[in-house]
């Protein structure tokens, strides 16, 4: 292995060179520091320039509506009532009538839930005569 490791080595040096030929000397010395002026700073943002911000944006929000961060977050009674629903969907009838029912409690005149639960009542009383 000691020869594989010497031929190995001599054909690395006869591509890339020896470690000391990798670096000239004058190059490992530290630059001196530059005369160059500093960089030049850009002028503040105009008016008119914020101006032209604003309406793009409003523009953007009038084709495309607002961004989501904007929105209002959705309250836990629809959450809650979607839940239901994906309950419903998945045939677990039980849930979804408990999470109506709960929703009823929280809000007593809502008819629409009130008719919610019944048409799931009778969707699980239709799967238990049929099924």
């Amino acid at each position: 292995t000691l020869d594989l490791d010497t031929d190995v080595s001599q054909s690395f040096d006869s591509l890339f060179g020896k470690e000391s030929d990798d670096v000239p000397v004058e190059s490992l010395e530290l630059p001196t520091a530059s005369t160059e002026s500093p960089a030049e700073t850009a002028p503040a943002a105009s008016s008119d320039t914020l101006d032209l911000d604003t309406d793009v944006s409003q523009s953007f929000d009038s084709l495309f509506g607002k961004d989501s961060d904007d929105l209002p977050l959705e309250d836990a009674t629809t959450s809650t009532r979607t839940l239901a629903e994906i309950y419903f969907g998945q045939g677990v009838y039980e849930e979804a009538i408990r999470i109506y029912k709960d929703l009823i409690r929280k809000s007593p005149d809502d008819a629409s839930l009130q008719k919610r639960l019944a048409e799931i009542e009778k969707a699980r009383n239709d799967k238990s005569n049929f099924g």
